[in-house]
């Protein structure tokens, strides 16, 4: 499925561009609101009739990829060509596939290369800032090995008998391009860490988020795993902190400031966490409610019918942050040559599946009586359910954090 995802949008983004280059054709992909179509296409200059190339695009469908007539419908709709994707057979094989592939859901060979990363000791860091480049260092390591490359810690690796094919240096000076290809500089931004006038230290900094997470949580953190969950909302939130920005800007945290907004304070990392949390507890209950012989076991993917998924939010869900997260991850590494990575785009990803799994989860009722005609919604809604978990784990994985299952 995900392969079949790709080439469609190559299809509408390049091919058909092709066949209408006189009519200058854009397709941008719609979020949220599906209502009007997955992707819309944008003409102009001399376009003859919507009509006509409406035609010209099933044409192209025909030519070029005609089984995928099962897949995609063009549209007339508000004079503008849209296109629809078969809802179902999306449901179908894309949930399958995120099951099935685990945590290797999104991961490609886009650079089966080998490679070293480290952060520049020259630089006169400080200690926020130095921190704010090790976990870049850390997250970069983990994207790149789930795009195909290998991570060594050595020039000289006996185990690979190879050198690194490119040696990344995580840096805040600004150096210049070098002559060696092979030599990429990552630019990190300074932390900004002023309160009161005073620069704090690491140590000071854990502490504060650490006290932030105990008076924002209290009694919800659960009993025997305190100590767990609180360093694991510790080090979620102060990655939040320093990579939730474009990596290569200065940022400020205004640790004490009064009115915080999501960037500088706990609460975006602690929303991430109690979606998730919130998700696993959908899923336990299920598992609880089979035990208790109150539902039937579930069944095999193949036995379902995931034309049932026919809520909007479902579908956005679906298409907007299932399907594309492998996109994600490419996104991520672009210019990463060029050393300009986008790291940013996971956390972005991660609080906008958090924002509409929240809509999505007080709106619907998952677990609804086990009537027989309401167990093959349920059933669906699970394996909906499960493979929302998989894109969480997966994402939370590369930015190097341990999902919570209580909070």
């Amino acid at each position: 499925m995900l392969q079949l995802f790709e080439e469609i949008e190559w299809f509408l983004n390049v091919h058909c561009s092709e066949v209408l280059s006189k009519n200058n054709v854009k397709f941008y992909r719609v979020y949220k609101n599906h209502h009007q179509g997955d992707y819309k296409c944008i003409i102009r200059n001399n376009m003859k009739s919507l009509d006509t190339t409406l035609e010209l695009f099933d044409k192209c469908l025909m030519d070029i990829r005609p089984l995928w007539k099962n897949y995609l419908k063009f549209l007339i709709t508000d004079g503008k060509v849209c296109v629809f994707f078969n809802r179902t057979l999306c449901f179908l094989h894309g949930l399958k596939n995120v099951i099935d592939l685990g945590e290797l859901y999104g991961s490609n060979n886009l650079y089966p290369k080998i490679f070293m990363v480290n952060v520049d000791t020259t630089s006169k860091l400080n200690s926020l800032t130095n921190l704010r480049a090790k976990t870049v260092a850390d997250i970069l390591q983990k994207l790149l090995s789930s795009c195909g490359g290998t991570i060594v810690q050595n020039i000289d690796n006996e185990s690979l008998n190879a050198r690194p094919n490119y040696n990344i240096i995580i840096s805040q000076n600004n150096h210049k391009n070098t002559n060696d290809d092979s030599i990429i500089f990552i630019q990190v931004g300074s932390v900004l860490n002023i309160a009161d006038g005073q620069t704090i230290t690491t140590d000071e900094y854990f502490k504060l988020r650490t006290e932030e997470i105990d008076s924002m949580c209290d009694y919800k953190l659960e009993i025997n795993n305190v100590t767990t969950n609180r360093e694991d909302l510790v080090k979620t939130t102060v990655v939040f902190d320093l990579v939730q920005s474009n990596i290569h800007k200065t940022m400020s945290l205004n640790l004490y400031s009064e009115n915080p907004d999501i960037k500088t304070s706990c609460k975006g990392a602690l929303f991430v966490m109690y979606n998730y949390v919130r998700l696993v507890a959908l899923l336990e209950k299920f598992d609880y409610l089979v035990s208790c012989k109150k539902y039937s076991p579930l069944p095999s993917m193949d036995e379902i019918d995931f034309s049932l998924l026919s809520e909007d939010r479902e579908w956005a869900l679906m298409f907007d942050y299932i399907l594309y997260w492998p996109t994600v991850i490419k996104q991520s590494l672009e210019n990463f040559k060029d050393g300009k990575p986008k790291i940013h785009n996971i956390c972005k990803f991660l609080m906008g599946l958090s924002s509409y799994f929240s809509v999505y989860y007080h709106h619907t009722r998952i677990l609804t009586d086990s009537r027989p005609h309401l167990m093959s919604l349920i059933y669906a809604r699970i394996y909906f359910l499960k493979a929302i978990a998989q894109v969480y784990k997966n994402a939370l994985n590369l930015l190097q954090l341990r999902p919570l299952i209580k909070m």
